[in-house]
């Protein structure tokens, strides 16, 4: 596929941008030379499907050191759901309500009113433009039709858009565990609109929609431990089968993280 970058506006020629682009675009937006730019990602991209737990920190030995408390103060609910934080697999197949669904939806995907005419979102946007796009699998949520949903966050609505639920979720997930999905309530998926974003930051829209979305998974996250709701962020996932159940027709739109709900 052929990309064409023109600053402040991002045109792409087919409707297909496959993950390897999509990075380098990345890099793109840096201030970087071409030269390096294309350095960098060559160095990357040789790498990828080795197994590794931890990557090593720099190593500054020698130099003056502050160390610093890593105890969270007690007795207080914020501190305590963020020191609880953790991904649990260990789904029991108990569903969720509507009524803690909603609660997660609007901690994420939600607008705060603070002056006549003007909304403002409660995740945090990088460059200021919120660029998501927000949908929701519905598998066993009691309340909610089981169907595919669009978040509409200046309406608040869940509109559906596909009553069909592919069975082989964990295959379109890459996350090869159907048992743990039919134990599942459902799934968030975040996706980045580039029309909403390119004519105001060109390719460093991409930049910025990696960041808002991890700003607004970070948000799902905290109001799911909030709730007592297990969650399983996932990175990886067959772009083209997910972009086909959600009906995503715009060529500048890309799923670009999701997340598993139980409990």
């Amino acid at each position: 596929m052929e990309i064409i970058i023109s600053y402040p506006i991002l045109w792409v020629k087919n409707k297909k941008m496959n993950e390897k682009e999509f990075i380098k675009n990345f890099f793109q937006s840096s201030n970087l030379t071409p030269v390096r730019q294309e350095e960098i990602f060559a160095r990357i991209a040789q790498f990828g499907a080795k197994s590794k737990e931890h990557t090593p920190k720099r190593d500054f030995l020698g130099l003056a050191m502050q160390k610093f408390n890593n105890i969270l103060p007690k007795f207080d609910g914020f501190w305590k759901i963020i020191e609880k934080r953790k991904t649990d697999r260990n789904f029991k197949g108990v569903f969720l309500k509507f009524s803690v669904l909603e609660k997660i939806i609007v901690s994420s995907f939600g607008k705060n009113r603070k002056e006549m005419g003007n909304f403002y979102h409660r995740t945090p946007s990088a460059g200021g433009l919120f660029g998501l796009q927000g949908y929701f699998i519905n598998q066993n949520v009691q309340g909610l039709k089981k169907g595919i949903y669009y978040i509409d966050e200046e309406k608040e609505v869940l509109f559906l858009i596909n009553e069909e639920v592919p069975l082989n979720l964990g295959k379109i997930f890459f996350y090869n565990d159907e048992d743990l999905f039919k134990k599942s309530s459902g799934i968030f998926i975040i996706s980045t609109d580039m029309s909403l974003t390119a004519d105001k930051y060109g390719v460093r829209s991409v930049r910025f929609a990696l960041l808002d979305a991890g700003h607004c998974m970070q948000n799902i996250c905290l109001a799911s431990e909030k709730l007592n709701v297990k969650i399983i962020p996932i990175g990886g996932f067959d772009e083209e089968k997910v972009k086909k159940i959600l009906k995503i027709n715009n060529e500048l739109e890309f799923p670009i993280y999701s997340a598993i709900l139980g409990k």
